[in-house]
Parts: structure tokens; C-alpha cells; sequence
């Protein structure tokens, strides 16, 4: 009995392995995404963070609008932040696309997103210079216990000061370094999708 000997299918790992796999893609054009994927690292991370930052955004819109319910300065923060994620998951997207837009749009974003923030914070200062504390109600309740709680109320100010402050100075900083961060992206996406086959440029958005 003549035992016929075992064949295997060609694998990918001939002189000329798009071919022999019936591949319309040449050695060549592999070598040509494989370099386009290594110059388009900067898009994706940029990517990948307008994602992160369109996620915290949102998580932190809906945290602010249900505390909205007992608050309108807290409700109208939740809605600008909610807009604010919006337009980076936008941003994001068109970023995948490679449309020269989505720089401008993800840093313009950033500055309304600061302005939201550093309105609120100085608003909720003003309100709170202008407004009776607890300890004033307490005071005024009983005017006997004002030597005690005069230094507390002092206290809760400074707290006030600390926190919006506080928040004033880190939004400017995030903000503004997040934004001056994606207007440079602008140039890099151009500088890709003028150097990169229109081939290779439609399969990455498909």
C-alpha cells in the first residue's frame, strides 16, 4: 500500500506572500500601512485622549446635574459640561477621520469648558460673600454665642476661598494645557494626511 505524502496550504510566509494568498495587496503596500501606522501614533493618542476626556467630562456633567435639582448655578454647570462632552466625543470622532477640524473644535472646547468652571467657582464665591452663612443665622438666633462661632465663620470662608479658588487656578492650568495641547495636533494631521495614500487613508476610516 503507497501512503501518499501530507500537503499543507502555502502560508504567508513565502517570497511573495500577498500573492500566494490570493491577497490584492503587494509586500510593498504592507510595508507602506505599516509605516502609516507608525506615523499616525500621535493622532491616536490624541485620539485616545479627547475619549478620556469627553468620559470624565460626562461623568462629572451627570454628578453636577443631579446636584443641579437643589442647585440652578449647579444645573446650568451640569448642562455646559454635558455640551462640553459632547463636543470632545465629536472631536474624537472627527480626530478617527482625520478631518483638519477636529483640533481647533477639541481646543476651543477646552476654553469653554474653563470658562464654564471658573464662572461657577466665582459666582459661588460672590454667593457666598453676599450671602448669610449658617453660623450668621446661628448669631443672629443667639446673640450670645457670636464671640464663640465669630472665628468659625471666618473659618468658613476661607474654606470657600480654598475650594473655589483652588478650582479656579487648576481648571486654568488642565484647561489651558489641554488646550494649547490639541492646537499643535492640527499640524500633524495635516502633515499625515498630505503624506499618506488616499488608499491607506480610506481603509483607516473604514
Amino acid at each position: 500500500m503507497t501512503i501518499a505524502p501530507l500537503t499543507f496550504p502555502k502560508t504567508f510566509y513565502g517570497d511573495d506572500p500577498p500573492a500566494s494568498a490570493g491577497s490584492p495587496l503587494s509586500a510593498a503596500h504592507f510595508s507602506e500601512i505599516e509605516i502609516a501606522n507608525k506615523r499616525a501614533k500621535k493622532i491616536r493618542r490624541a485620539t485616545r485622549i479627547a475619549q478620556t476626556d469627553a468620559w470624565i467630562c460626562a461623568i462629572f456633567a451627570g454628578l453636577t446635574l443631579l446636584s443641579g435639582l437643589f442647585s440652578l448655578s449647579a444645573l446650568l454647570l451640569g448642562l455646559g459640561m454635558a455640551f462640553c462632552a459632547f463636543n470632545a466625543f465629536r472631536g474624537a470622532k472627527r480626530l478617527q477621520l482625520f478631518d483638519s477640524s477636529a483640533p481647533r473644535l477639541l481646543a476651543l472646547n477646552q476654553l469653554l469648558l474653563a470658562a464654564a468652571l471658573i464662572l461657577y467657582a466665582i459666582y459661588s464665591l460672590w454667593a457666598a460673600s453676599h450671602g448669610k452663612s449658617a453660623f450668621a443665622a446661628a448669631i443672629a438666633a443667639e446673640p450670645g454665642i457670636a464671640s464663640g462661632l465669630g472665628n468659625l465663620e471666618q473659618l468658613e470662608w476661607l474654606i470657600y476661598v480654598a475650594i473655589f479658588g483652588g478650582l479656579i487656578i487648576g481648571t486654568t492650568i488642565a484647561q489651558g494645557l489641554a488646550a494649547i495641547y490639541y492646537i499643535p495636533r492640527r499640524k500633524h494631521l495635516a502633515a499625515y494626511v498630505a503624506q499618506t495614500p488616499a488608499w491607506i487613508l480610506a481603509m483607516q476610516k473604514a
